[in-house]
C-alpha cells in the first residue's frame, strides 16, 4: 500500500509540473464583447466602434486545463497604464469614454505563480456620422413622387376634360384639335419630368458633394487620433527623462557629500592632535584622493548634463581594485580614529587588475565604509577584506556594531529608505547612499547583499564579475 502511494504521489507530482511547465503555451482568451448588453459576432473580424455613451464589456475565459475557475486571476492593464488592477472576476465593462483608440491588455494568472500569456484588444470610441445610403441617390425623395403623380393627376383631369366635359357640352371637336390638346397635354408632362430630372441630377450632386466632406472629416478625425496618441508617447517619454534626471541629481548630490564630509574631518585632526609627520602625510593624502573625487563627481555631473540621455554612464577600465581599496581605506580612517572606532584593511594584496569603473567602485565603498563607521559605537570594529576567484572579485565589510532588524533588511536597498539605527555623532543620513551602491554594482553586472543580526553587527558583501567586457555600459 505504500509503494503505491508513493507512486500515485509521483505521478500526480508529473501532471502538475507538466501543466506548470506548459502554462506559458495556453493564452489569456477573450470570449464574448458586449456592447450595450448586445453580443458582437465576431467582434475581432474588423475594428470595434462604439460610441461615447455606449457600454462595452468584454468576458474573459474561465477555464484552462491546468487550473479551476476558482484559482483564477486576471491582471488589467488598460490605455496603457491608465487603469492597472487584478481582477478575480472574468470580465470588465467600460462606459462613458471619450473619443479616442484604447488599449486593453488582459493576462490571466493561476493562484499567485503560472502565468498564462496575456492578449490585446483595441477598440475606437467616436461619435457616428450620418452616412448616406448611396443606393439611394438615384432615387426620388417622397416629396418629388407626390408632386410627380400630382401632376400627372391633374394632366389626367384635364385629357378627361378635353375628352368628355367639352363633348357632354356638345362642342363639336375635330380630330385635329384632339390632337393639338393631346399634343399640349403631352409638352406639359415632358416639361414636367425635366424639372424633375434636373432636380433629381442637383440633388445627386449634393449628396456627393457631401459625402467627399464626410470622407475628409473621417480622416482628419483619424489623423487627430494618431496625433493625440502620439502626443501621449511623447508625454511618457519626457516623464521618464524628468525621473532619470532627479535620480542623477539625488546620486551626484550624495556622492559629492562623502568626501566633502572626509575632507572636513581630515582637516579637524589636523587641528586637533599632535600628529607625527607619517600621520600628517596620510592625512594631506586623503586630502588629495577626496578633492579628486569631488573634482571627478562634478565633471561627470557636467557631461551628464550636456548628453541628451541624462542616464548615468560607467566608464570601464582595466584597473587596480587594491588601489582603490587602499584610497577609501585612507580617506575614511580619519573619519573612524575620530569616532574612536577601528578600521581595519584585510584585503589582499594579490588582488588581479581587471575591467571596471574604479571611480564608481570607490563611490560604492566609501558609502559602505562610511556607513559602518557612521552608526558604529564607540570602541567597535569595521573590517575591509577581499578576496578573488577565476570569474569573479569579493568585498566584505563587516562592522561590530548595532546590527538590522528583519523589517530593516526588508527596505534597505531601497530609495530613500530610513532604517531604525541613528547615526552615532549626530550625522546627517538621507537614506539614498544603499540604494546608490545597489545601482552601481548591478551596472557592473554584480550583486550585492548584507547579512545582519539585531546586536552582533553586519556584513556587507560586495561580488564583481572579472571577465566584464571593456566598453562603456548605459
Amino acid at each position: 500500500m505504500t509503494r503505491f502511494t508513493f507512486i500515485t504521489s509521483f505521478v500526480f507530482s508529473l501532471i502538475l509540473l507538466s501543466n506548470i511547465v506548459f502554462a506559458d503555451d495556453i493564452k489569456t482568451e477573450i470570449t464574448k464583447v458586449t456592447v450595450n448588453n448586445k453580443t458582437l459576432d465576431d467582434p475581432f473580424l474588423s475594428d470595434i466602434l462604439i460610441e461615447p455613451t455606449d457600454k462595452i464589456t468584454f468576458v474573459f475565459g474561465k477555464d484552462y486545463k491546468y487550473s479551476s475557475s476558482s484559482s483564477l486571476s486576471f491582471l488589467i492593464n488598460f490605455n496603457n497604464g491608465e487603469t492597472k488592477k487584478n481582477l478575480t472576476e472574468n470580465k470588465i465593462s467600460f462606459s462613458n469614454l471619450s473619443e479616442g483608440v484604447y488599449s486593453l491588455d488582459v493576462q490571466a494568472y493561476v493562484g499567485e505563480n503560472v502565468e498564462i500569456i496575456p492578449t490585446t484588444v483595441k477598440f475606437i470610441v467616436r461619435k457616428k456620422i450620418t452616412v448616406f445610403n448611396k443606393s439611394s441617390a438615384f432615387n426620388l425623395p417622397p416629396i418629388a413622387i407626390y408632386v410627380l403623380l400630382s401632376v400627372l393627376f391633374l394632366e389626367l383631369i384635364l385629357i378627361l376634360y378635353l375628352l368628355f366635359i367639352k363633348k357632354d357640352e356638345k362642342l363639336i371637336i375635330t380630330e385635329q384639335e384632339e390632337y393639338i390638346n393631346l399634343d399640349q397635354a403631352y409638352n406639359v408632362l415632358k416639361q414636367s419630368y425635366t424639372d424633375l430630372n434636373n432636380a433629381n441630377k442637383n440633388l445627386n450632386f449634393n449628396i456627393k458633394k457631401m459625402e467627399r466632406i464626410i470622407g475628409n472629416l473621417e480622416d482628419a478625425n483619424v489623423e487627430l487620433l494618431d496625433q493625440k496618441e502620439n502626443l501621449l508617447v511623447k508625454k511618457s517619454q519626457l516623464e521618464e527623462l524628468h525621473s532619470q534626471k532627479d535620480e542623477l541629481y539625488a546620486v551626484a548630490i550624495h556622492d559629492l557629500k562623502n568626501p566633502a564630509a572626509a575632507i572636513k574631518g581630515l582637516i579637524q585632526l589636523l587641528d586637533d592632535f599632535d600628529l607625527t609627520a607619517q600621520e600628517q602625510q596620510e592625512i594631506m593624502e586623503g586630502i588629495v584622493a577626496s578633492s579628486e573625487s569631488i573634482f571627478k563627481l562634478t565633471e561627470e555631473l557636467s557631461d551628464s548634463i550636456s548628453q541628451d540621455n541624462e542616464q548615468n554612464i560607467i566608464n570601464i577600465e582595466n584597473a587596480s581594485l587594491k588601489k582603490v581599496i587602499d584610497t577609501v581605506f585612507t580617506v575614511n580612517n580619519a573619519y573612524a580614529h575620530k569616532k574612536e572606532i577601528r578600521l581595519v584593511n584585510r584585503s589582499s594584496a594579490t588582488l588581479p587588475n581587471f575591467n571596471f569603473d574604479p571611480q564608481k567602485i570607490k563611490e560604492v565603498l566609501d558609502n559602505l565604509i562610511n556607513n559602518a563607521i557612521k552608526y558604529g559605537p564607540k570602541g567597535t570594529e569595521v573590517i575591509l577584506e577581499s578576496f578573488f576567484t577565476d570569474t569573479k572579485v569579493t568585498i566584505e565589510i563587516t562592522d561590530t556594531g548595532v546590527g538590522l532588524s528583519d523589517d530593516d533588511l526588508k527596505k534597505i536597498f531601497t530609495k530613500g529608505g530610513k532604517l531604525s539605527p541613528k547615526p552615532t555623532g549626530n550625522e546627517s543620513s538621507s537614506g539614498l547612499g544603499l540604494w546608490i551602491v545597489k545601482k552601481l554594482v548591478e551596472a557592473h553586472e554584480g550583486t550585492v547583499w548584507v547579512k545582519s543580526k539585531l546586536g552582533k553587527g553586519s556584513t556587507f558583501i560586495v561580488e564583481l564579475p572579472i571577465n566584464l567586457t571593456l566598453e562603456k555600459v548605459d
